[in-house]
């Protein structure tokens, strides 16, 4: 790994740890013993550190998490129930009380800066794009009941997984965190048809 990646790394855990704007990048590179030229070598500012862990680490990541879905083309049920799984396992004991980065970057950055707003809502609107797709999918199966709106469900349950990772942060409870994605993968099997 080098210099660039370490940097990308460690400041990825600080800004899930602390957010972005209370992260310290001087701290971080101390930390890591490296000096501020070696960081400004890199990221000529702090938001530009912010755009490159959006556009290298945090948006591919998420986006990832949905290509099982976007490529299938029998099971879009089970990829959906496998996606809300991957979810499940970005979540332990100590990381619960940190929340999604994702959702605590929109939360946090999207009001009060115009890079990190294009790339955050371009990832919630792919995401949103994949899910209604493969919603679509399964209505063309049977597997999905015809009246479900793919576009307004997507939105939903994008909705539902952020606020599953609220609900675990706010409460810094792994039981609730799991609560809240069991009513989701219940909801979802719901949306079967009827045979």
């Amino acid at each position: 790994m080098n210099a660039r990646q370490q940097i990308l790394i460690e400041h990825f855990r600080a800004i899930h740890q602390q957010g972005f704007q209370a992260t310290r990048t001087d701290r971080v590179v101390s930390q890591m013993g490296i000096t501020k030229g070696a960081f400004y070598h890199y990221f000529p500012t702090k938001n530009h550190l912010g755009y490159a862990l959006l556009d290298e680490i945090i948006c591919p990541m998420y986006l990832g998490l949905w290509k099982g879905l976007e490529e299938t083309k029998d099971a879009p049920l089970d990829c959906l129930l496998q996606t809300i799984a991957q979810y499940r396992r970005l979540v332990d004991e100590d990381s619960v009380r940190w929340g999604c980065i994702l959702t605590n970057l929109i939360q946090e950055m999207t009001p009060v800066d115009a890079g990190f707003q294009e790339r955050l809502t371009s990832t919630l609107f792919e995401i949103q794009r994949i899910l209604a797709m493969g919603i679509r999918q399964g209505q063309t199966l049977g597997v999905f009941r015809l009246e479900l709106q793919p576009d307004d469900t997507a939105i939903f349950l994008i909705a539902a997984l952020q606020g599953a990772f609220s609900m675990g942060k706010g409460t810094q409870s792994l039981p609730h965190f799991h609560q809240a994605m069991d009513q989701i993968e219940q909801w979802v099997l719901s949306w079967g048809a009827q045979q």
